[in-house]
């Protein structure tokens, strides 16, 4: 796993027809990509269940990247005394290696055999409020983590075993209506 700056992650899913607002106008990704949202409330309580449904979701990716395209509550792992679970993502970093901080390099990319650690990572973006868009290489659809209690899922058809592994884990899901 190792960390990429903002313009390095907005290249990677903008390839895929996808940016920090969702399919881009006049995409392939735009004309083909139904949208399924799947809410929950926060502190969610099985986060890390919820974590390794979605980063199963991948797959046995060659790559995926985790982007962090917004922090509406800042990034705390950067305050003197963080919040418990800022200061346990901070020990995390700090023990890749990496120094940069999360503004400067928000992309997170996992290589074939890291899906634990994307699912570690995720648990980290639910739990500490992130805005992140989730795509792997080979392409299985994009996940969109929001702020909101809202996972959006972009896919080409209804995502049907991840939605059923979300309900059972207590979250809601519903198709949005056609834009």
């Amino acid at each position: 796993m190792h960390f990429v700056t903002r313009s390095e992650s907005e290249r990677f899913f903008e390839r895929m027809g996808i940016d920090d607002r969702g399919p881009m106008p006049g995409s392939r990704s735009d004309a083909r990509l139904k949208i399924f949202d799947v809410y929950y409330q926060s502190r969610l309580a099985v986060a890390d269940k919820v974590s390794r449904v979605l980063a199963s979701r991948q797959g046995d990716f060659s790559t995926c990247h985790l982007w962090v395209h917004g922090l509406p509550f800042g990034d705390r792992s950067l305050d003197e005394t963080p919040p418990p679970d800022w200061a346990r993502y901070r020990r995390w970093r700090e023990a890749t290696g990496e120094t940069r901080s999360l503004y400067e390099a928000p992309g997170h990319v996992f290589q074939e055999g890291e899906q634990e650690v994307l699912a570690r990572v995720i648990e980290f973006a639910i739990l500490l409020g992130w805005d992140a868009l989730i795509a792997a290489v080979p392409h299985k659809g994009v996940l969109d983590l929001s702020h909101d209690d809202r996972i959006t899922i972009y896919a080409r058809s209804r995502p049907s075993g991840l939605i059923v592994g979300l309900e059972r884990l207590g979250l809601t899901a519903r198709k949005r209506a056609l834009r």
